[in-house]
This record gives structure tokens, sequence and C-alpha cells, in this order.
């Protein structure tokens, strides 16, 4: 079997060993709540929908497990070796890099120690899920390593696979060809959940609902969003707009780590006082590891919501799911699985019943079902063309 190296995204929250030790796994975050440390522990992902990419990833492919890693590529890069020292390395130690990407075309960012780690590379690389950041974006926009990154990956990739036709189109419009449309491998971890998924059974006030979003990122939206959820219990999963606020902010809120949960009562009170409304959440939740994530989805009914990779997990796990389109990340990567999908303010049109009758029926259902079959197997076609295998499929 190969062996394979995974190396972009992590797959939990963990601390990376800054030198090789056989057997050795990084740290995972201690159970301190002190702001500082969770805000240390958060700097390890950052987004928490990178994790739904980077557990997926690595768990996805038929692989030599003992001789396989998942790797902090981009430290590993900033490293102050030479690429080629690095590259040596890994090339003596992996049979083909298995990039899962998100974001990465975006202003932000800058790959220079990466894109020379890469080209001085000799085993296959697989790239997967790139995204652009918005479809607007021009690349005298961004640090010039982003579309040298693009441009290595369409010219060495044994797969460059994208997330979905914007970015694809993008690209083509800027000069990179190669780029096939695949959609996100987290969409593909559990394939039976999703097609075993139904429409939810009784009324509003029977069902328990789960969402996430910017609640705590950008007031206006977070107001409107929120007020969709007042006529039933809805619970709330935190992912990253909880670093965007003070260590003072923070402080107030009280989280208990064990349970994986923040007070309702301190994040209703901090939102109601800092940003204008109280939310009607019952509980908050926080979560550094998929396992954890995708427990708690299942004694959910349904999920709605404004964050993409939220939703991906409801589906992990077989729960009928709404997407709240926020940008053209979600738009895109929504359209290329026909998953049921609106904006916020076609949402509140609609009312939260109206969002359930027309969008959760169960001919909508089967037709997102028919559209992730096909989509299924053109992902394990172009994997199985590139010389990996998946663990499980349809």
């Amino acid at each position: 079997m190969r062996r394979l190296c995974f190396g972009w995204h992590l797959d939990a929250t963990r601390y990376s060993l800054g030198s090789p030790v056989p057997l050795a796994s990084g740290l995972p975050p201690s159970n301190s709540t002190d702001p500082g440390k969770m805000r240390h522990a958060f700097a390890l992902t950052a987004n928490k929908g990178y994790l739904v990419i980077g557990e997926a990833t690595a768990r996805l492919f038929v692989c030599d497990p003992d001789s396989s890693s998942v790797l902090d590529l981009r430290r590993y890069a900033e490293l102050a070796e030479s690429p080629q020292q690095l590259a040596a390395r890994l090339d003596r130690q992996f049979d083909m890099l298995v990039l899962g990407l998100a974001y990465e075309i975006n202003p932000c960012s800058q790959y220079r120690r990466l894109v020379e780690l890469l080209e001085c590379l000799t085993i296959p690389i697989v790239a997967l899920d790139l995204s652009v950041a918005d479809a607007d974006l021009a690349p005298a926009a961004m640090d010039d390593s982003v579309m040298r990154l693009a441009r290595l990956l369409s010219e060495r990739a044994a797969l460059f696979g994208v997330r979905a036709l914007s970015t694809r189109d993008w690209l083509a419009r800027h000069g990179i060809g190669r780029a096939v449309a695949l959609g996100c491998p987290s969409m593909y971890l559990y394939p039976r959940s999703v097609m075993e998924i139904s429409p939810p059974a009784g009324g509003l006030r029977d069902l328990l609902f789960a969402t996430g979003g910017y609640l705590l990122r950008h007031p206006a939206r977070a107001r409107d969003f929120a007020r969709l959820f007042e006529p039933v219990r809805a619970h709330y999963i935190l992912q990253d707009e909880i670093f965007e606020l003070s260590d003072l902010q923070l402080q107030s809120l009280r989280y208990v780590d064990a349970r994986r949960e923040f007070s309702a009562e301190t994040v209703n009170a901090l939102a109601e006082r800092d940003f204008g409304f109280c939310p009607p959440f019952k509980r908050y939740f926080f979560f550094d590891d998929m396992h954890a994530w995708r427990q708690n989805l299942c004694w959910h009914d349904v999920y709605i919501g404004d964050r993409f990779h939220g939703t991906v997990v409801a589906l992990q796990v077989g729960r009928p799911a709404v997407v709240i389109c926020r940008d053209v990340r979600s738009e895109e990567i929504a359209s290329y699985f026909d998953l049921p999908a609106l904006s916020l303010a076609e949402a509140i049109s609609l009312g939260l019943e109206g969002v359930v009758e027309q969008h959760l029926s169960e001919a909508r259902i089967d037709r997102m079902k028919n559209r992730y079959a096909q989509r299924e197997r053109e992902f394990r076609r172009e994997i199985e063309r590139c010389g990996l295998r998946l663990n499980l499929h349809l």
C-alpha cells in the first residue's frame, strides 16, 4: 500500500511536534479555559471548516496507515532547513503528497517557502478542493506566490481538483488550466449517510434544530439570522466567531471543556450587551475534533446554517440540512451538489416553517441524492485515475 503524506489542513486540533520522533504525536489542546490558551489552540487550525476538510482528506484513501502521516506542510516549509532538504526528506519517506485545500486563493496569504518546497519534490502530488475566496478577486490583489502555487499545481499535480465550477472558471480566466471540479473531500467521507437522509418527521415544535453562522462577528446579519429560530428549540455550534472577540469579552463567557459547551446565559448576555440583540439559542457548542461534532449532531433533527462545513457535518451523520448562502464560497459548492440552499433574505421571507417545507421535502431531498450519487461516481473515477482508491464508496 502507498505511503501517503496528507499535507495541508490538520485532521484535529493538535500541536505539531517540531522534530521528528518515531511514534510521537502532537499534543491535543489542554483543558484550560484561559482565553490566551484557547486562542493559541484555535490558531492551530483557524476556521473550524478546515478541520472538516483535513479530517476527511486523511481518512478517505486506502494507504499504509503505519507509514502515512498528516503534516502541517505550510509550517514545515517555514523551518530553517532549505527547501531542497525538506523535499528530499518527503521524497524518501512518502510515495505521494495529498493536499486537501480550501480557500487558498485569497488576498491574505503568501506561499513563497511552500512553493519553493513543492518545486523541489519529485513524488506525485494530488490537490483537492482548491477554491477562490471571491469570484471577483484579481491576481494583482494577492501576493504573487498565490498564483505561483495555483500554476504549480496545474502543471505538476497528477490530479488538480478544485472545489466547483466558479473556481475552475476563475482559474481558466487567468490562464490556469487542467482544473477538475470535484467538490470538497468532506462530502465523500460518509456517502451512505447522505443517501439515507429523509425529511424531518413532525412539526417545527417537535424538532430540535442545530445551526451555526457568524453570530458574534456580523451583528446586523446575526440579528436577522437568530430571529429565524425564535419559534423553535435550537442549539448553536460556534466555529471561529468567538475569537473575533476581545480578551475581555471572551473572559466573560463561561466554558466547560469537558462538555465542549459555552454557557448560553453568558453568550446571550454578551450578545445583548455588546451587539444589541438576544439570541434564542438554548445551548452553544464548540468542537476541536470531528467525532465530538458528529456525535452532537446525531441527537439533533435538522441543521439549517450559515456555514457550509457545518452543513457538511450534519450530512455526514444523515441529518437533513439547508445551507444559508452568504457568498460565492458556499453558493458554488451548494450548487455543485444541488444541496438545499437559499439566501438569508429568502429564508426570512419564507420563515423557518417555509424553509423546511420547501427545501426539505421528500422530492427535494431525492433530487439532492441523485446529484450526489453522480458527483460521488465522478470523484471516485478521478481518484482512481491518479492511482488512489477510496476506503468507502456507494
